[in-house]
Parts: C-alpha cells; sequence; structure tokens
C-alpha cells in the first residue's frame, strides 16, 4: 500500500467514524478483498485505425461502494494508469455519473456500489499489425461499508487486432456505464455570481449537484446540492477556480439525464 493510500485512508476512517480493517491491502488476485479489478475491452476484435474502449472495472461485494472523483467528505475515488502498445494513444477517462450517498448526517460522498466501470478510449494506429495488442492497467482504491479496506492491483487484457470490428461479451455493461456519462449542458440554464452557482431546470422533479474534486469547493454540498424545487443555489467558497461537476436532472416520472458543467463567475 502506498504511503498516500495509507494516510487518506487515515484521514476517511477518522473524517467518518468508520474502522479501517487491518487486513492487508489485496490486489487484483485476492480472492478475500470485497473488490477485484479487472480491465475489459467493449470489442472483441478490432480493426486498424478504430478508436476501441476499455473499462476499468471494479466489481465490489454486495452493499460495499467506492468513490467518484469529486468532492467526498471520506474516500479517494480509484487511480489507475493503462500501459498501452507502442503506438496506441490512450484517451482521458470517462467517469459514469455517481450516487450521492450519507453514511451519516453529518458525511455526504459521491459514490459507485457493486461495480464501477471507468471507460478509457483508445486510438488503435492506421498501421496496427493483426495480433493480439496486450493492455495492463495498475489502481488503488478504497471500498466502503462498516469499515474501510484499501486496495491495490494489476490487471492485464489482450484485444484481438484483425480486418473487422466485433462487439465482445462485455457490451451491456458499457452500455450501462455510457448512458451514465454526463453530456454536455449548453441548454441548461446556468450562471455563477456573487458567491453562488445557480441552476434552473423548471420541470425538474429533482436536481443534484456533485461536485468534481478539481472544481471550486462548496461551502455546504449537504444542505445545497439537492433540490425538488426545480433550481438550485448552491453557496460556493471564495476562490478563482471554475465550478466543475455533473448536474443529475430527474424529470417525467423517473426520466434521468446527467449533465458536465464548468462554469467561471
Amino acid at each position: 500500500m502506498t504511503e498516500l493510500v495509507q494516510r487518506i485512508t487515515a484521514v476517511a476512517a477518522a473524517s467518518i467514524g468508520l474502522l479501517v480493517s487491518d487486513a492487508p491491502a489485496a490486489g487484483a488476485e485476492e480472492d478475500d478483498h470485497p473488490a477485484r479489478l479487472s480491465l475489459i475491452a467493449e470489442q472483441a476484435e478490432a480493426s486498424p485505425g478504430q478508436t476501441i474502449y476499455l473499462g476499468v472495472m471494479l466489481d465490489m461485494d454486495e452493499d460495499w461502494h467506492t468513490y467518484w472523483p469529486g468532492q467526498n467528505d471520506s474516500g479517494f475515488p480509484l487511480r489507475f494508469s493503462i500501459e498501452a502498445p507502442e503506438g496506441y494513444t490512450v484517451g482521458e477517462p470517462m467517469w459514469p455519473a455517481p450516487e450521492r450517498y450519507s453514511a451519516t448526517d453529518l458525511v455526504l460522498d459521491y459514490v459507485y456500489h457493486d461495480v464501477a466501470l471507468v471507460l478509457v478510449p483508445v486510438e488503435v494506429p492506421s498501421d496496427a499489425s493483426e495480433g493480439d495488442a496486450s493492455f495492463s492497467v495498475s489502481a488503488e482504491w478504497l471500498v466502503c461499508r462498516e469499515a474501510c479496506i484499501p486496495g491495490d492491483g494489476t490487471a492485464e487484457l489482450a484485444v484481438a487486432i484483425g480486418s473487422s470490428s466485433k462487439v465482445g461479451e462485455h457490451a451491456e455493461l458499457f452500455k450501462t456505464a455510457r448512458d451514465r456519462v454526463p453530456r454536455s449542458s449548453t441548454s441548461m440554464a446556468m450562471r455563477v455570481r456573487d458567491d453562488h452557482l445557480v441552476v434552473r431546470v423548471p420541470a425538474a422533479d429533482v436536481l443534484e449537484f456533485y461536485p468534481h474534486e478539481s472544481g471550486r469547493s462548496l461551502a455546504d454540498h449537504m444542505t445545497d446540492g439537492r433540490s425538488t424545487q426545480g433550481g438550485l443555489r448552491i453557496r460556493l467558497e471564495p476562490g478563482d477556480e471554475p465550478v466543475r461537476g455533473v448536474v443529475r436532472v430527474t424529470a417525467n416520472r423517473g426520466h434521468t439525464r446527467y449533465y458536465w458543467i464548468e462554469i467561471e463567475e
């Protein structure tokens, strides 16, 4: 377990009053850890010049959760790096929207339960040779239930490169994750003024805002981050960073969409 993981894990446990298990941090191969790391592909076979999608997946036991890269009160998100063959271009990770989750009345996090699947686009070079292309991922994470347990590990994957593209056995998992990846918010009424983020969606039954870790801090995301009144008015801490995060809009009898926002005052 890295020094970073040890330090953040201790802070997480102290902030939420949970126990950090004294079990050793587990790698992907250890069956007794409540989470298992794997690297999967949407395509069973890909062709030169195609963009394929890999998935960094953390499969958790029932009722365990891990963290989205948001302004979490307790935990830290899955951190990973992917190694690809020479000439292959690894793009920016695509994070599905998380759930708003309160372990206690004083703690609010943005989490994934049961399965976390982060999509990663990879451009296959136009002159790629036929045969298997080998990829690997190294990762570290924190999963929690009554206790929090850190983990780290590696996983490998081979994708066949041929003359055609074929969808693989994990296509449905990728579709489910992609449906939760936030889309552009260009049509949403929103502004930042006088240290407040204001979002208006009058037709919404529920609005929620999930602040990203790279954005401006919220003064009270527990109180301000959810509304059933068609609008959000969120107090911001002083700062120069843009407001970044995900707006969840639920309307039309439960239909939910997710939007990415990035806005400056």
